[in-house]
């Protein structure tokens, strides 16, 4: 049983330095441009033989479950762009759960923490991790990485309020209380909480809460969403969590 809230954190700046085998140990490969490691993060440099292959700027979320056991935050996994420039320009692929990179051409890389590496330079961001590949599967960039750094986080942490929406129990807290809602209401909150900051048409949330195709009228859709900013909205007048999208549709912000 797990309470569910999506913590959208904006990860500026991650620099995700992927490392490929060294294809004789002779060569003298050079690794200059390499993240410059803080003296407490020794623990995820990576092994000689070796080489740079690329860098890449992760842009997007963490996501976390909420535990009822252990009345903690489980993370559940990253939802980012991958981007060539530090300033999110050439997208050249996404990281999700696994966790795994990906390439637009499909390559794709999987990693595993390495035991006992890991650092935290900034305490109020996600720990810097060395991972190296548990599998890799398509041709592309990612094929022969051997080692993934994950360097110069921002923010990513957990929440530090208790969980709002249980799935299982289909509860909502709002305030520390219980919020009654029907059915519907429920299936709309839990639908746009599960994809934070994600902008849905009225269209595609009746395809998806309600299994109607687009051509049946989508008012409900606006009608559910007005019940729903006056019961968990400090202001439903001006929501922070139910933001429309002019135009375009609705997204819930955590």
């Amino acid at each position: 049983m797990h309470r569910r809230k999506i913590n959208f954190i904006v990860q500026s700046l991650v620099l995700i330095t992927l490392m490929s085998c060294a294809i004789t140990a002779a060569h003298a490969f050079d690794n200059s441009n390499a993240p410059e490691l803080p003296e407490q993060c020794g623990s995820i440099q990576v092994p000689e033989g070796n080489k740079l292959a690329f860098h890449a700027f992760a842009k997007g979320v963490q996501i976390y479950k909420w535990n009822l056991v252990t009345q903690k935050w489980d993370p559940l996994a990253p939802r980012a762009g991958l981007f060539a420039e530090p300033n999110y320009f050439g997208e050249v692929g996404s990281h999700y759960g696994g966790p795994t990179w990906e390439s637009k051409s499909g390559s794709k890389v999987e990693g595993r923490r390495v035991l006992g590496t890991g650092c935290t330079p900034d305490p109020t961001a996600v720990a810097w991790l060395l991972l190296s590949k548990y599998r890799t599967d398509g041709a592309g960039i990612f094929t022969k990485i051997t080692f993934i750094q994950r360097v110069n986080t921002t923010a990513g942490l957990a929440p530090m309020d208790a969980g709002l929406i249980d799935g299982e129990t289909r509860e909502v807290l709002c305030r520390g209380r219980p919020v009654s809602l029907t059915a519907k209401e429920f299936d709309l909150l839990w639908f746009l909480a599960s994809h934070p900051r994600r902008v849905f048409s009225r269209a595609q949330l009746m395809d998806a809460v309600w299994g109607y195709s687009s051509a049946v009228d989508t008012g409900t859709v606006t009608v559910h969403i007005r019940r729903l900013r006056e019961k968990i909205e400090d202001d439903p007048g001006r929501p922070e969590r139910l933001e429309t999208v002019w135009g375009v549709g609705y997204r819930f912000s955590p």
